[in-house]
């Protein structure tokens, strides 16, 4: 009896003793569901940048197909429009001084100014 509860007993150390060095399961699962979770939340931080990326490049370019889609045709010129542009001109105003005076871009000022002298063909200055 006595030799029983001996080898019981120093069966039980040995196994205490082989329980410390032994790897713990529970703790290298619980290290890869970590991993595995910073990995998700790494990669769900990246495509939520992406798409926001993606979102902005879309908006840009509906905004860029809505200016090309939805033009206003200019208005046509009368000749007596041209007239008074030439008129305005012959006065020594600059192009970009009608321009202010008018709804005109300064480049299409010049087209029009150029163009009635062209049409006027004694035109002096």
């Amino acid at each position: 009896m006595e030799y029983t509860i001996i080898g019981l007993l120093s069966l039980s150390i040995i196994l205490l003793i082989v329980s410390f060095f032994k790897k713990d399961k529970v703790k290298e699962i619980e290290e890869q569901v970590d991993q595995l979770s910073l990995t998700l939340m790494q990669e769900s931080y990246q495509l939520k940048k992406k798409i926001k990326v993606l979102e902005e490049e879309l908006l840009i370019n509906d905004q860029d197909l809505g200016k090309r889609l939805d033009p206003i045709p200019p208005a046509p010129i009368a000749q007596t429009d041209q007239d008074m542009l030439l008129a305005q001109y012959d006065k020594g105003l600059s192009y970009e001084q009608i321009a202010k005076g008018s709804t005109l871009p300064t480049e299409e000022v010049r087209l029009l100014v150029e163009r009635a002298k062209r049409q006027n063909k004694n035109y002096d200055h």
